[in-house]
């Protein structure tokens, strides 16, 4: 009897494999500070075909970056935004007012949703204010 041979899961080979000319696209826009979310919109908004011929997803773009060894750090909040943060808190403002300024304001966070909350605000301060040395290890 032979014996049917289970097909493995996950992906298949080759399913992610894109254009070098798109990998240094999507690198170029990661450098310039866009967010995963802006550069996968911004594909799909350009109906840049992607490998399994759907909508570009923040996820797919990380993998992309990975794979070409960049670091896609979960809290990249551009300097100006810290900036601003911590110059609304010395005016003494509260992380909870901060937080409601920049979602009004429009201003992305670091996912690219222009949605704040205090404890980020929080924890942008707190690691501005903090020299690293004296940080506790996670």
């Amino acid at each position: 009897m032979e014996q049917e041979q289970k097909s493995k899961k996950g992906r298949k080979p080759g399913i992610y494999e894109l254009a070098a000319d798109i990998r240094e696209r999507i690198a170029e826009m990661h450098k310039e500070g866009m967010s995963l979310l802006e550069i996968a919109e911004k594909l799909t908004e350009e109906n840049v075909e992607t490998a399994r011929n759907a909508k570009w997803h923040e996820a797919t773009i990380k993998v992309i970056l990975n794979q070409m060894g960049l670091e896609t750090g979960r809290y990249k909040v551009p300097e100006d935004t810290k900036e601003k943060i911590l110059d609304l808190h010395k005016q003494g403002h509260s992380t909870y007012r901060i937080a409601l300024i920049l979602t009004e304001e429009g201003v992305p966070n670091s996912r690219g949703k222009p949605k704040w909350y205090p404890r980020t605000v929080g924890r942008i301060i707190n690691r501005k204010l903090t020299p690293t040395s004296s940080r506790k290890p996670r």
